[in-house]
Formats: structure tokens, C-alpha cells, sequence
């Protein structure tokens, strides 16, 4: 890790001022996040509420009605039933016989018009004919497709309520002209007559009642029922939402108890350890001073002393600087992670190799990029790496592997076979201040895994004393699918280069020597990116990428330029035509080739 600059007392009260903004900052976010979980709450209790409340309501309004008209029925059946019963006449009036018979039916009918609030009555035969009705014009009649009447002559007692409107002569209802006009509802009721064994049923009489007093209690009932549902639904939903509100003022209360509780033990730990490692370096100072005043030859030493004691109280209050503003910056992009585990290694390769440690690097098994901050991903590997270091002073070996964890992360392991961690300690690595090096804060591993956990990953540990330490840094990746790359160059060599270099690294490439041929590609092949060289010799790069995006509108542009050379005012016009023309983004060559691959990695994030 680079070690940070001296900051003056301005600098001092700027990052004051900055940790008091993030902390106010964090404490809206809180906040925040508890109003959205009071409102959530409060809407779905309010939706379960309303939806139990009316479910309850209209099923209970149903049950009570439709065994409302069951007893009125069953009612209807049994004077229907005792009036044919008592009837004298020669032999039992439920014989078929005698179903015709005028002098049975003028007693018979003579009872059942006397029905209040019965404006039809119907008398049907086994073969579905009207054998006698209220309105003799239906006398006669036959209908086989009454469903009803089918299930009434199989014995059933049928009764339902129906919307006037819903009646009509084809199925065997009736004319609307019996009934009021502002009638609304009305009963149909079939009752089943059986012989005198109960055998067979000989007749169905079918009724249409129009009871108002039995309609207005179904209604009043009806309005209790959902009065009673929306009073109970409310008083339930003030009840729950007090018992919430109440219990997230308890909580934010516990919560923030916790948070004082947990500042004060953070702000002992760190009040600690940072006195313990003020002191050494003072006690070093002070007592190099001394022996300068007294000893005067040896006043250069001293001096060396105290510049190294500075130095090492500067890195501390950097690294103490650092680990509290890691929040507080964030720069989002896509990053080629297995290229910044190489960039990383680079800067310890002098350090390992005067310490005679080796650094194996193993193949890589996926070449994913990941989202996040390139400098905090990098201060990450740093502070990993450092451990490995300071973990193998006499030499050791240094495993690299990145592999993938699962479908969606990949998994970077740092294996050393240094000294170790005791097994008591391993629990307290991710702590800070927790450390069992004797001039160290124990803010690295802590600050590694918040980067880590900032970037929706979280790292690993695992350590035997005397045999190794290996870190495991586990971040989600952004995507593993193939890309399809045209490159448009009239350079072959490095075209044929770039094309064996990107397939290393799930890219499918085709090559053009021309425009005319990377036009006929991007029109049969319809590659995701074009990566074309901004002059060619059959047609100028604006034209080109104009006619690009014209064939196939969904692919992404990059355009090369090798006008590094040129007047500043041309190539600036030359970029700002190009980007007018669709160009995402312009690079001049000569370049690495890894740089070309992190643009298209990134291209390939968004396209």
C-alpha cells in the first residue's frame, strides 16, 4: 500500500467536516429506511386487511342468504306438500292419472293462489308440459332445456335469487310483465311432487315469489355484515399499526442505544490503540532528542530516528483517515479484475522477490469484469498482499487462483504459507483495532472486507497457525456471455494480433481488411461491437460508422485514430465528428492491448 501525503490542520478539519456529513448521511439513510418500512407495512396491512375483510363479509353475506331462502323454501314445500296431501279425493292424488283431473285441481290450485306475493305459478308433468299455470296462455307449453326442472324431477329442491332482467321466455322463465317494474329480485323455487310410496316423482310445481319483507331482511342483514366487517377491519388496522409504530419506536430507540454503546467501545478501542501507538514513536522521539543534546555526534542518527518515528505516526493517521472515509467515495465502472490482480502483483514483485518469496499465479478460469471502484478494489488486493508479506519473513510462497464461486461471482483465493493465525484470534480479523502485530492499528482486513461488502461481495479467512493464512475475496460479476467483436483495420498484423489476443478472454471475432467488407459483416453477421480503425483507404471513418449504424442500429462503435501526431484542433474535430456519427468512444494507437480490452469489456456491460 502507498503510504499517504501529509495533511495540514486544514486538511484535518476538512476530513472532520466530511466524517460529520457521512454520519449525518448514514443517519437519514436509517431513517429513511424505517419510514419506507412503516409505510410498507402500513400499505400491505391495509391491503390484507381489506381483502380478509371483504372476503369474510361477502362469503358470510351469501351463506346467511342462501340459507335465508332455503328456509323459505323448505317452507314453501311443506304447505305445498300438506295441501296436496290432505286433498279427498277417490284414490292419491299423486297418481299420474289423476294429474289432469279438474276436480283435484280446482282444490289443489285453490291453495297454492292463495300464496302471498306469488305472481306465477307452474305445474309441470314428467315430460317437462305445463300442466296447469297461473297464466293459462302457457297451458300446454313443453320445454326440455329447463335444467332446473330436469334436477326438480330427479327429486331435487331447487331454489335461487335472480335479477329480474336475467329472466326469459327461452329457457323457461317468464315475461317480465307479471312482475313490477321496479322489481328488482325475485325467488324461483321448484318443488318435487312424488307418488304415494315416494318412488317417483309424479309433478314439479315451479314458483316465483317475490317477498319483500324477506328481501329487506337479506338486505339489512347484508348491510350489518359489511357495517360490522369495516368497523372490526378498521379497529384491527389501528391496533396493528400502533403495535408497529410503537414497536419501531422501541426498536430505533434499542438501536440507537446500540450505536452509542458500540461508538463508545469503537471510540475506547480506538482511543487505545491509537495511544499505544502514539506513545512508542514518541518515547522513540523524545528519547532520540535526547540523546542528541547530549551526545552531539551522534545527532544525524537520532535525527534518521526521528523522521522514521514522524513517518510511521503519518502512516498510522493515514491508514486511521482511510479506513473512516471508505464510504464516503465511490466510483462505480466496470473493472477487469483479473487485470487488476496482475497490476497489483507488479507492485509487490521487488519487495517479494528481496524477501525470496515467490508468487505463483495460476491459470485463470474465468476472465469476468466486475462493477465497482478500481482504486478501492486495488487498495483491497493491497492490503491482502501486505499480510501475505509481512506474514513470510523469511521467504515463502505466494498461491494466486481466480476461479468462479458460483453462476454470478467469481472467487479470488490468496493463499501464503507464513506464520499463521492462532485459532483464537481468527474470529477477531474482520474487528478493528484487533491485531497481533506489534506496530499496527488492525484496521487493514476490516477495511478490505467493508470494500469488499461495499461492492456486494465479502472476503474469507481461513488459517492454521505455522502453515498459512489463505483469503478468499468472493464479488459478483457483471457477465460471463460471449461478445460478438468485429475489427475493421487495413493493418493485418495487428488486427490478426488483437484477434487472437481477445479470444483468450470469451470475445467472438471476425475481421475486415475494408469497409466495404465490415459492412457486408455487420449486415449478415450483426456483431455487438465494431471496433474500426477511423481512416480507412475505400471510405472515411464518419462515413462508415453513419453507415454502421444504419445497418444495424443495436451494435456498439469504437473507433482507433493513430492521429496522435496531428494539430490538436484536427483530431479534437475528428473525435467530435466521430462521436456525432455514433462512436461510443475513441482510441488513439498505439495502445496495450489490455487497455482496448477493458474498453470492450466495458462496452460489452451496456450493449
Amino acid at each position: 500500500m502507498n503510504k499517504p501525503q501529509t495533511s495540514g490542520q486544514g486538511k484535518a478539519v476538512q476530513s472532520s467536516h466530511k466524517q460529520q456529513v457521512s454520519s449525518h448521511s448514514r443517519t437519514e439513510k436509517s431513517a429513511h429506511r424505517e419510514s419506507d418500512l412503516l409505510r410498507t407495512f402500513t400499505l400491505l396491512s391495509l391491503i390484507t386487511i381489506l381483502l380478509i375483510s371483504t372476503v369474510g363479509a361477502f362469503t358470510l353475506t351469501e351463506i346467511v342468504t342462501m340459507r335465508m331462502l332455503r328456509q323459505d323454501a323448505r317452507v314453501t314445500q311443506q304447505f305445498i306438500q300438506s295441501a296436496a296431501g290432505t286433498e279427498r279425493l277417490p284414490d292419491t292424488p299423486y297418481q299420474e292419472e289423476f294429474l289432469s283431473s279438474k276436480r283435484w285441481l280446482a282444490g289443489y290450485l285453490q291453495r297454492i293462489g292463495r300464496f302471498p306475493d306469488t305472481p306465477l305459478v307452474k305445474i309441470y308433468a314428467p315430460d317437462h308440459t305445463i300442466i296447469w299455470s297461473s297464466d293459462r296462455t302457457l297451458i300446454g307449453k313443453n320445454f326440455a332445456n329447463n335444467l332446473e326442472l330436469v334436477q326438480s324431477l330427479k327429486g331435487e329442491l331447487i331454489y335461487k335469487q335472480e335479477d329480474v332482467g336475467e329472466l326469459n321466455e327461452g329457457a323457461d322463465k317468464t315475461d317480465l310483465s307479471y312482475f313490477a317494474k321496479d322489481l328488482e329480485q325475485v325467488i324461483e323455487i321448484y318443488i318435487p311432487l312424488w307418488n304415494s310410496d315416494q318412488s317417483k316423482v309424479v309433478a314439479v310445481v315451479e314458483l316465483y315469489k317475490t317477498p319483500d319483507f324477506l328481501f329487506q331482511s337479506i338486505y339489512e342483514i347484508k348491510v350489518y355484515i359489511w357495517s360490522g366487517a369495516t368497523v372490526a377491519g378498521s379497529i384491527l388496522f389501528i391496533v396493528l399499526f400502533s403495535i408497529v409504530r410503537n414497536a419501531g419506536k422501541t426498536l430505533k430507540r434499542q438501536r440507537q442505544a446500540i450505536v452509542e454503546s458500540e461508538a463508545l467501545d469503537t471510540i475506547g478501542e480506538m482511543t487505545s490503540a491509537m495511544a499505544h501507538g502514539i506513545r512508542n514513536p514518541l518515547a522513540s522521539i523524545r528519547s532520540s532528542a535526547e540523546l542528541a543534546l547530549l551526545t552531539p555526534t551522534t545527532a544525524e542518527k537520532m535525527s534518521e530516528n526521528i523522521i522514521h518515528s514522524v513517518d510511521k505516526l503519518q502512516e498510522w493517521i493515514g491508514e486511521f483517515i482511510q479506513f473512516t472515509e471508505t464510504e464516503s467515495r465511490f466510483d462505480n465502472q466496470i473493472v477487469v479484475f483479473d487485470r487488476l490482480v496482475e497490476e497489483s502483483l507488479q507492485l509487490i514483485n521487488e519487495q517479494a522477490n528481496s524477501q525470496s518469496i515467490i508468487i505463483e499465479l495460476l491459470p485463470f478460469e474465468t476472465y469476468a469484469p466486475v462493477n465497482g471502484d478500481p482504486a478501492l478494489l486495488r487498495q483491497l488486493l493491497g492490503i491482502i498482499l501486505d499480510n501475505c508479506l509481512e506474514a513470510m519473513p523469511d521467504g515463502g510462497i505466494i498461491t494466486i487462483r481466480q476461479q468462479n464461486h458460483d453462476k454470478h461471482h467469481l472467487r479470488l483465493d490468496i493463499a501464503d504459507n507464513g506464520v499463521g493465525i492462532p485459532q483464537e484470534q481468527i474470529k477477531n480479523v474482520f474487528r478493528p483495532f484487533s491485531s497481533n502485530k506489534k506496530h499496527a492499528l488492525g484496521l487493514g482486513l476490516m477495511m478490505a472486507q467493508r470494500i469488499a461488502m461495499h461492492h456486494s461481495g465479502h472476503i474469507e479467512l481461513v488459517s492454521h497457525e505455522g502453515e498459512g493464512t489463505t483469503v478468499s475475496v468472493i464479488l459478483p460479476t457483471v457477465s460471463s456471455m460471449h461478445s460478438k467483436v468485429l475489427v475493421i483495420d487495413d493493418e493485418h498484423t495487428f488486427a490478426e494480433n488483437l484477434k487472437a489476443y481477445l479470444e483468450q478472454y470469451e470475445f467472438e471475432v471476425e475481421l475486415a481488411e475494408n469497409a466495404n467488407q465490415g459492412l457486408s459483416l455487420v449486415t449478415s453477421w450483426q456483431p455487438d461491437i465494431v471496433l474500426t480503425e477511423a481512416r480507412l483507404n475505400d471510405m472515411d471513418g464518419v462515413s462508415l460508422c453513419q453507415e454502421i449504424i444504419k445497418r444495424y442500429p443495436r451494435t456498439t462503435i469504437i473507433a482507433l485514430t493513430g492521429q496522435a501526431n496531428d494539430k490538436r484542433d484536427q483530431k479534437r474535430d475528428l473525435i467530435t465528428r466521430l462521436q456525432a456519427a455514433g462512436v461510443q468512444k475513441v482510441m488513439t494507437k498505439p495502445l496495450p492491448l489490455a487497455d482496448i480490452r477493458t474498453v470492450l469489456e466495458q462496452a460489452k456491460s451496456t450493449s
